[in-house]
């Protein structure tokens, strides 16, 4: 009995969408990374953004003495 050949169906598609979605998370990851290490680096010289002062706030007014020594 002769087998017919494979259409090329969806699940192709599929395999791409997916690779290409695994491909976005790990350049996202790397970046992710090369931010958060600049940022170490740099240290108090690195500019903060608005958002990220007021989760600090927030946070050291949590703290015993808002955070004071």
């Amino acid at each position: 009995m002769q087998q017919l050949p494979k259409a090329k169906t969806q699940p192709t598609k599929w395999v791409i969408q997916a690779y290409t979605l695994r491909k976005q998370q790990q350049t996202a990851e790397t970046c992710a990374t090369l931010k958060f290490e600049a940022k170490r680096q740099l240290g108090d010289r690195t500019p903060v953004s608005l958002k990220d002062f007021e989760k600090l706030n927030n946070y050291t007014s949590s703290l015993p003495n808002g955070g004071e020594v």
